[in-house]
């Protein structure tokens, strides 16, 4: 591969809901990008577009929108593995942080995916200066470069796990206020639109 070939941009967002984040990251990585001397073509305006269109591929840029962090094989990312390992003049990989990659329940399975990214030659550009060089055959991998892999999937997973139970528990406090816990109602209710008093206005329609 060479030093200072083509990079690829990847992102994931598990809830779908922050639209502004994603261009900001595709930013991130252009100025990364020119910095490093890399062939980058992803910009903010069609990973927006990608985002509208539900799409997980255009050019440089590989999206997973609305997948959890634990599940390793996503479209976007597999086509993103795929593309990294068998286009021999992709050299760099942008990555806002190691949990876009994955939020495991074993930290040691996104360990080894980026493991094969960094052995097939290819460098991983993290936000905050964080550069991880290619591991060349035979190479050992830096022991604190190992367990600070280790220590952050293994964060990451925790955190996703612990954001799940914290969201059952305030559903419950919700439904036992009375109070809607999202999505659509299930049957036998209606939501309706009512006053500060709790006097009812009118019935809202679906979706509304």
């Amino acid at each position: 591969r060479p030093d200072k070939g083509r990079g690829l941009f990847y992102h994931r967002d598990s809830e779908a809901h922050s639209d502004l984040a994603p261009p900001q990251y595709v930013e991130w990585a252009r100025t990364e990008a020119a910095r490093l001397g890399v062939t980058f073509t992803g910009t903010p305006a069609v990973i927006t577009d990608m985002i509208a269109g539900n799409r997980s591929v255009d050019g440089d840029l590989y999206l997973d929108y609305g997948v959890s962090g634990n599940v390793l094989s996503r479209p976007g990312f597999d086509r993103f593995r795929e593309r990294a390992v068998s286009d021999r003049s992709v050299s760099h990989l942008f990555v806002s942080k190691r949990d876009r990659l994955g939020r495991p329940d074993n930290p040691l399975d996104s360990m080894f995916i980026e493991y094969q990214l960094r052995s097939a030659g290819l460098t991983l550009v993290l936000m905050g200066g964080k550069v991880l060089p290619p591991v060349a055959p035979g190479e050992r991998i830096d022991l604190a470069d190992m367990l600070t892999s280790l220590i952050e999937y293994d964060t990451s997973g925790k955190f996703r796990r612990d954001l799940a139970e914290k969201l059952i528990h305030a559903k419950v406090r919700l439904a036992k206020g009375g109070f809607s816990i999202g999505g659509e109602p299930l049957y036998g209710f209606r939501r309706w639109l009512c006053a500060e008093d709790g006097t009812r206005k009118r019935q809202l329609e679906d979706h509304e």
